[in-house]
């Protein structure tokens, strides 16, 4: 019914108006962070990575970070160099990809967090627990807010050109 109102609206000549939701993120406020999967060339080598992305939702600043495992200490590492690279610690993280700070997922949006994991989130005491747990299978947010690392990843891979040196 909604493809064949817009076909019968675009035929009448009818302007569709585009709607958007503005969003408020005060500064320092709030970051996304994502671990995802990426491809790229070491040398002549195609080789598989993951990157580590922290971006603050207010300014869009990033911190990017590729690491050759996905391991809790690369995680834990980026978060880290990312706090370092932008100056401070962001009053709440929210988190498309928890995996290497989980060891259970319990009912609903429950997490049982790796020891390793709340000891960091303890030394930067402004990431409270319920800040950190998303629902199962729940996207972290609208396209507009989306980590960079997917935007950039296309598909899961980030293809990029072979350098000679």
């Amino acid at each position: 019914m909604r493809r064949y109102v817009g076909t019968r609206k675009r035929q009448a000549g009818v302007p569709i108006k585009e709607v958007t939701v503005p969003q408020h993120h005060p500064l320092g406020a709030e970051a996304e962070v994502d671990f995802g999967q990426v491809q790229f060339y070491l040398g002549p080598r195609p080789v598989t990575g993951w990157m580590f992305v922290m971006r603050l939702c207010a300014s869009g600043k990033g911190f990017h970070r590729v690491y050759l495992h996905q391991s809790q200490d690369a995680f834990l590492d980026g978060h880290v160099r990312a706090s370092e690279h932008l100056g401070g610690v962001p009053g709440r993280i929210r988190y498309d990809n928890l995996k290497p700070a989980v060891t259970r997922v319990l009912r609903g949006r429950n997490r049982k967090e790796s020891d390793r994991f709340v000891l960091l989130r303890s030394h930067y005491a402004s990431w409270a627990p319920r800040q950190l747990r998303c629902a199962t299978g729940e996207g972290s947010s609208p396209a507009t807010n989306e980590p960079s690392e997917k935007a950039s990843r296309c598909s899961s891979s980030i293809t990029t050109s072979r350098s000679s040196s």
